[in-house]
């Protein structure tokens, strides 16, 4: 892609292209270009700047120039772009995609839509309309061999689906494929399947199966979803069809960068008329599943990973396995010239990269390792033509897998090492300025099988190397080494065997190292002498100097819990003094939870497995078991020193064993053992709104366990209960471990404080502290509603309904039809209601009906079992859906910008439109407030400059637009490549957890400009700028956003009087989803859709202010 202010503006120098018109069979060297003259051509004289497409491409100027006959020999020096354009933009995006075979692309080549060569191992295709060229080489499939590498097709473009999935929103279950690819020309079927579940089709109906759209990020659309048709199901039956979708792609349709089509439907259904088991019969239950499948335009068919085997044998060591790796960036190189200065630069790549290793470690004795091996090696070429000057930009990616093995002394190891990241790395010029651009989100997989009785090391490293070259001169290079690594060390000997192959091992063997990890490496060098000879590349002007850094840094991801044993307290079991067992065991942290979520630790020590022994001696020896888990008491027949081992595994499984030995010097009469171990109470703490509740108590060695209580009923505190004892308290219970049930009564808030000690006959351990709980069954507190009272003219409409510690929201209800006031209904309770929702927190639908003004009244209480807490006041409502248009001006909401009717099968025609009365044109803003001198239709705006001040409408420079409907002000996007260029984009960030939907979404993972890539983030940046004199900037909601969308109009649909730079695409609003806390909404204005998108997504943004 090639963009310029208009046309690329040229400087005055002189300036020749070289090609087969005036130069034939050229021969270029670092410092000349020597060719045969044409007869009629001319060479160019010194001073001259000539380019050409050869090999690489160069742009040079001549310093020399000698004719001998019809041979010409240019001298030449570098020249850079300044020299040769004013004004040019360079943008360029290519996928280093993996190259189908020959055969598979015979279809695209007899239509001359691209070209293949294969000579040799070297691959190439050739799109001519794009000027783009990839080259891929087949490198061996097994180390030392010569077979070519094996990669396994995905998808075939035969027009169908790929493997079929199903979701369900039960009884609604849809049925479509995973994936689709089609080749350009073929005919593309998809086959979308709806059904009710058996067992419910008497009770449930499908209504609606429609597709909705087809979108893709960056090829534009001629016609309505590039063409593509539905057919509905057929209407033979309710519970059960198939619809299909059907298009025929051109060659248009096929994207550089292999980026799928997203083709979306929604399927509906509902409970059938009779059936609805809302109260009344009209509270009638909806199921809806939205989904979507990627459909790839493609010649060939879609690659899968690339995989190779590897072995390599020495004297004393064999690694073997096999290693699979998917890794297809996108690569941007691009510039932007200005005045003959260069502005900004960037070289990025962007796309995920996974590789797996499955790696076998076979060694008789002390020996190391090390190997590396390329895996991939693609060019792409694509010449990009500034008026009649070609500017060739060329890549090349090596991938190499390095491997490093160390083995101690004979071990058999098999180790699965799986690592993958989305990557974003590159380098990025700006202004002067140079920015690092980094992030790796990473997944993880580790097993380990095999037999041993040494230490082991395995290092698979993945070393991605991306050279950009603008002609001949290297613009960029980029390195990028995500890399893994597995440790072992055990004592003993183990034996592990996957597939029922059997297991077993020395009785103590013990791993005392296991660890699992990786880390990204970077190494960077943006070269900008192409653009503008003065200045220096990143880090420096030599081209082998690369700026090297941690990516993400080397840490451990999957290792074996720390554990640590050791000695605590003392107590008294069975007439014996025993010392108490303890062990602290600190599970390896999960590095990347704050990056991606997931567990606390990949491997956690497993509770149940911990276990106490008696090495030596054990004659006389007794561990009593303790609580929790892991606990125990030591006791002996006779003082002495005794060797004690704790043992145990974490989740990786039994086999992965540990434990520590821990010597004990045991010496009863220097213990001074106290007679029962300090109480213990699960929970500790609680409030509950259900009777009764159970509570676990223990004291180690007690056989008798004394509790101290005392409760309050009037929402007080309770007073400290005291010590209790044998002589002095409110109840026992037997020892060492019971059970304490906690009663409340209905009606009344219980709260408790209770303790308690253990005690062998009149002899007691120490006394517990104070333990609080809180049974509340009064029911549910004051019931809330949102909102309180309305009025609307549409069916359904929600309302907010709480009442905190309500399991149950009871409620009554009194209707009318006639447009009269309902009477008041009576107050809800326990068994005096009309429906019941479940609480704490529900959703309430008010339904109308057609043709009527549904007049409500409604009373809710909260409760808690047969309790109920008080019931509220009066709510009102009504639902107006009589034909009578709304009064004007109820609510500040604009129009649709529809001025036009429709007939039954044609738009834009006079209103009305064949018989089809009251359309949208006929009333509202649209139809009486339409003056357009303000903003098209019944839109109003008024045009502000940067203070905020207003400007006339014929103003052709404003910094912001208020909306006189709404009052809302907008920003309004420039195109200047600053803080709020229109093409920048951002995720979605609201670290604000009342507003953000339960998950706060991804920081500055978006490409811009003058603050960090996330919503949060530019709105802040726009308020320390004070735009329009305001600093209150904000994210709209949804519904905000709708506000400005203009449906009389597509790409944009918005009015670019008023909103100029608009861009045909996805905004993002501040409402996160529902259901969904990883979403929020968005609004696309090529069409005025709103639909859910991930918050990792990078979309635009357009701010607000005011409204709230």
């Amino acid at each position: 892609m090639l963009t310029a202010a208009a046309v690329p503006t040229a400087t005055s120098q002189p300036r020749q292209v070289l090609d087969d018109s005036n130069a034939l069979d050229q021969v270029v060297t670092p410092d000349s270009v020597s060719y045969r003259l044409p007869s009629g051509a001319s060479p160019p004289a010194v001073g001259t700047l000539v380019t050409a497409t050869v090999g690489d491409g160069y742009l040079r100027r001549v310093t020399l120039v000698t004719r001998l006959g019809d041979q010409v020999t240019l001298g030449t020096a570098a020249a850079d772009l300044s020299e040769t354009f004013e004004d040019v933009q360079l943008d360029s995006e290519v996928q280093f995609i993996d190259l189908p075979s020959p055969q598979s692309l015979a279809g695209a080549v007899a239509k001359g839509t691209l070209r293949v060569d294969q000579v040799g191992d070297l691959r190439s295709v050739h799109w001519p309309e794009r000027g783009l060229t990839l080259t891929q080489r087949e490198l061996p499939a097994t180390l030392g061999a010569s077979a070519s590498t094996t990669v396994a097709a995905t998808a075939t473009c035969n027009g169908g689906g790929g493997q079929p999935r199903t979701q369900t929103d039960s009884p609604l279950q849809v049925t479509y494929p995973q994936i689709a690819c089609v080749e350009p020309g073929g005919a593309l079927n998809l086959d979308i399947a709806v059904e009710i579940q058996p067992g419910s089709e008497s009770r449930f109906l499908i209504t609606q199966l429609f597709f909705t759209e087809l979108h893709h990020p960056k090829i534009q659309q001629s016609r309505p979803n590039y063409g593509a048709s539905w057919t509905q199901p057929a209407s033979d039956s309710d519970t059960r069809g198939t619809g299909t979708l059907s298009w025929r792609p051109d060659d248009s349709m096929v994207d550089d960068q292999a980026r799928p089509f997203t083709a979306r439907f929604v399927a509906l259904a509902q409970e059938r008329e009779g059936q609805c088991t809302g109260w009344g019969g009209w509270q009638c239950q909806t199921r809806r599943i939205d989904f979507e499948v990627p459909i790839h335009v493609n010649w060939g068919d879609l690659p899968g990973p690339t995989s190779q085997t590897f072995s390599h044998s020495g004297a004393d060591l064999t690694l073997s396995g096999e290693a699979r790796v998917d890794f297809q960036p996108a690569v941007t190189a691009g510039a932007d010239l200005r005045g003959s200065q260069l502005r900004q630069a960037v070289v990025r790549l962007d796309g995920p990269v996974s590789f797996r290793a499955e790696v076998r470690l076979d060694a008789n004795a002390n020996a190391n390792y090390e190997t590396s091996q390329t895996l991939l090696d693609k060019r792409f070429v694509k010449i990009l033509w500034a008026g009649n000057v070609p500017i060739v930009i060329n890549g090349r990616l090596l991938l190499k897998i390095e491997f490093r093995a160390q083995a101690t002394a004979a071990l058999d190891i098999s180790q699965v090492l799986e690592l993958g990241y989305d990557l974003t790395a590159g380098l990025e010029y700006r202004e002067g300025s140079w920015r690092v651009l980094r992030r790796a989100e990473p997944w993880q997989r580790y097993e380990l099988r095999g037999e041993a009785n040494t230490h082991g090391y395995v290092e698979v490293r993945l070393v991605p190397d991306l050279t950009v070259k603008f002609f001949d001169i290297a613009g960029g290079r980029l390195r990028v080494e995500p890399y893994l690594y597995g440790e072992t060390d055990l004592e003993g000997h183990f034996v592990y065997r996957d597939n029922g192959g059997g297991a077993g091992s020395d009785a103590d063997y013990r791993f005392t190292q296991l660890e699992f990890g990786g880390g990204v490496d970077g190494a960077f060098r943006l070269g900008l002498e192409v653009f503008n000879l003065n200045i220096a590349g990143y880090p420096s002007r030599n081209p082998d100097d690369l700026y090297r850094f941690a990516l993400l840094d080397r840490r451990p991801i999957l290792g074996l819990p720390a554990i640590a044993p050791y000695t605590e307290g003392s107590l008294r079991i069975d007439g014996r003094c025993a010392i108490g067992l303890r062990a602290q065991v600190t599970p390896v942290p999960n590095p990347f939870q704050g990056l991606v979520g997931g567990p606390d630790s990949f491997n956690p020590f497993q509770a149940d497995s911990a276990h106490w022994t008696v090495v030596m001696p054990s004659n006389g020896a007794t561990l009593t078991p303790a609580t929790p888990a892991g606990k125990a008491w030591f006791s002996a027949d006779a003082a002495g020193q005794y060797h004690l081992r704790f043992s145990g595994h974490g989740a990786l499984g039994s086999f992965i064993r540990q434990y520590q030995d821990l010597q004990v010097n045991y010496d009863p009469a220097a213990l001074g053992c106290a007679n029962s171990g300090a109480p213990w109470v699960i929970p500790a703490s609680g409030t509950w709104t259900s009777s009764p509740q159970a509570l676990a108590v223990g004291s180690d060695g007690a056989a008798t366990l004394y509790y101290r209580m005392v409760n309050t009923s009037n929402d007080t505190t309770p007073a400290d209960p005291g010590v209790p004892s044998p002589t002095a308290n409110d109840g026992a219970l037997v020892g060492p471990h019971a059970t304490f049930w906690l009663y409340g009564t209905a009606g009344e808030r219980k709260r408790s404080k209770l303790r308690f000690v253990g005690c062998n006959g009149a002899l007691c351990g120490p006394a517990s502290g104070v333990f609080e709980y809180d049974l509340n069954l009064r029911g549910g507190g004051a019931v809330a509603v949102a909102p309180a009272s309305g009025t609307w003219y549409g069916s359904p409409q929600w309302l907010a309904v709480g009442s905190p510690g309500a399991d149950a929201l009871h409620y009554t209800m009194v209707n009318t039809y006639d447009d009269s006031p309902p009477a008041d209904p009576a107050a809800p309770g326990a068994a005096t209601y009309d429906g019941v929702l479940t609480g704490p927190e529900a959703g309430f639908q008010l339904y109308g009906r057609a043709g009527k003004i549904k007049r409500s009244k409604l009373r809710f209480a909260g409760c808690s079992g047969a309790t109920c807490g008080p019931a509220s006041g009066v709510f009102e409502y009504a639902v107006d859906l009589r034909v009578t248009a709304p009064p004007e001006g109820t609510e500040p909401l604009n129009d649709t910008g529809i001025g036009w009717c429709a007939g039954r099968a044609q738009n834009f025609r006079a209103c009305p439109g064949d018989g089809y009365h009251w359309q949208d044109a006929q009333d509202g803003r649209d139809a009486h407030q339409n003056e357009d001198s303000d903003g098209h239709a019944g839109f109003s705006f008024t045009k502000l400059d940067g203070n905020g001040n207003p400007l006339a409408a014929s103003a052709t420079s404003w910094s912001c637009v208020r909306d006189n409907v709404t009052g809302l002000t907008w920003e309004v996007k420039t195109d200047d490549g600053g803080l709020r260029d229109k093409g920048w984009s951002y995720t979605w960030y609201n670290p604000d957890a009342t507003a953000n939907g339960g998950f706060a979404g991804y920081q500055n993972g978006g490409s811009c400009s003058g603050s960090a890539c996330d919503t949060h983030a530019f709105a802040q940046a726009v308020n320390s700028q004070g735009l329009c004199g305001a600093r209150d900037w904000r994210l709209p909601s949804d519904q905000e956003l709708l506000s400005i969308v203009s449906n009389d109009r597509t790409y944009p649909a918005i009015d670019t009087a008023w909103f100029p730079n608009a861009q045909v695409s996805w905004f993002w609003s501040s409402s996160p989803g529902a259901y969904y806390s990883y979403s929020a909404w968005l609004v696309d204005f090529g069409y005025g859709y709103v639909f859910g998108g991930g918050k990792g997504g990078a979309r635009y943004v357009r701010l607000v202010r005011g409204g709230q």
